[in-house]
């Protein structure tokens, strides 16, 4: 599968760096220092897990990353209003993109711009950070992502992108409600 990760911190370098290892076609979507690094040397993941090392491609340039058949969206909530235009360029006519924000809101912000039809719902649970540029360290809570048709029930592109995180060894649940799920987490994160 070609993928792309838009935002190659601590949650999007994680993510992606397992669908590469695991034979995808991952581009990051990077800046600065870390993206330097990534481009001369990899994605070094240090993880509770196990480490390891990723070849990905790395660019900081949209008009780089070809279309692609997944898109995880893995910036910042505040950044997700950047960066939607900009995905209409890295979308055919079967991608499906997937939040991975804390909140509620990015899937509906995502799709106000790309329409409902590409848009899952979606939520992770990882905690980790950019350790040094390129250098990724995943330090708590068992990696996976929770994700649904935004409307509720499962579909077979949510069977299939479930099922291609899992062989790629990340945790992943196809919810057959992915609303409940979001506000969970996100209550979950105001008490906490």
């Amino acid at each position: 599968m070609r993928i792309a990760v838009i935002g190659a911190g601590g949650v999007g370098g994680y993510f992606g760096g397992k669908l590469a290892v695991a034979g995808h076609e991952v581009t990051l979507l990077a800046r600065g220092r870390h993206l330097r690094a990534i481009q001369e040397n990899g994605l070094l993941v240090k993880s509770i897990h196990g480490d390891f090392k990723a070849e990905v491609l790395a660019t900081d340039q949209w008009a780089e990353i070809p279309p692609v058949d997944l898109v995880l969206v893995a910036v910042k909530a505040w950044q997700v209003q950047e960066v939607r235009e900009h995905l209409k360029s890295i979308l055919h006519e079967s991608t499906v993109v997937l939040p991975l924000q804390n909140g509620v809101v990015a899937a509906k912000e995502l799709s106000e711009v790309l329409g409902e039809g590409p848009v899952l719902g979606g939520l992770c649970r990882i905690i980790s950070k950019i350790e040094a540029p390129g250098v990724i360290n995943h330090f708590g809570a068992t990696p996976s992502i929770i994700l649904g048709e935004r409307q509720g029930g499962t579909s077979h592109r949510s069977e299939n992108i479930a099922q291609s995180l899992n062989e790629a060894g990340i945790q992943a649940i196809d919810s057959p409600d992915i609303r409940v799920d979001l506000w969970k987490k996100f209550i979950f994160i105001c008490v906490g």
